[in-house]
């Protein structure tokens, strides 16, 4: 399954859509990020992703699935200060 393909929902605010990357410096007439999720690494294998809408933390549930479980708030904080640390975000 790939992870862009795929169509997922936040169970936080029902957005809907495929992740997608961000742009640092977007091209003429492109939007700031493309996609409905940010890829934010992995968590134990499972793909991590950022909801663009609600900026949830979300974790995929199985490897051919594409139902997503919300990361608890303060474990979630703790993933985006390593990923703003490591990637200055």
């Amino acid at each position: 399954m790939k992870l862009q393909r795929t169509t997922y929902k936040c169970p936080q605010c029902r957005n809907r859509g495929k992740p997608g990357v961000r742009f640092e410096n977007p091209a003429p007439g492109k939007t700031e990020m493309a996609g409905a999720f940010e890829i934010r690494g992995r968590i134990k294998g499972k793909p991590v992703f950022k909801c663009c809408e609600c900026g949830a933390g979300l974790l995929r549930l199985g490897t051919f699935s594409n139902k997503l479980r919300v990361i608890a708030p303060h474990d979630w904080e703790e993933k985006e200060r390593e990923w703003h640390e490591h990637f200055g975000e």
